[in-house]
């Protein structure tokens, strides 16, 4: 038995993204107020844009420029502006939570 072992910089950072992963998934998976129209998107649906924004990202920035092509930008600015028309910036002051929690899922 002897001695515990000391926690380590890498467990510690799973241990911060489980949380945030956690307290993302708490809050994302909350249902919207009920004056949101039935249109607005949920937490979940911005956490899994945001997910793909951050891969697409991750992806150019490690070597993927040599690949690069206009069709993700052209796909990814059509999504942003179907979130925009469906009043992903009412969220802000309707139901801020659900930003929080997609942000959390994200990082």
């Amino acid at each position: 038995f002897g001695t515990f072992p000391i926690v380590t910089g890498r467990s510690s950072l799973v241990a911060i993204g489980l949380t945030m992963l956690s307290t993302g998934m708490h809050l994302a998976r909350r249902p919207l107020p009920a004056s949101c129209p039935w249109y607005t998107p949920s937490g979940i649906e911005l956490a899994a844009v945001g997910l793909f924004a951050v891969e697409d990202f991750v992806e150019l920035l490690l070597g993927g420029r040599r690949h690069w092509d206009w069709h993700p930008a052209l796909s990814a600015s059509s999504v942003g502006l179907g979130l925009y028309l469906r009043g992903t910036l009412d969220l802000v002051t309707v139901a801020p939570e659900h930003l929080v929690g997609a942000g959390l899922i994200t990082l």
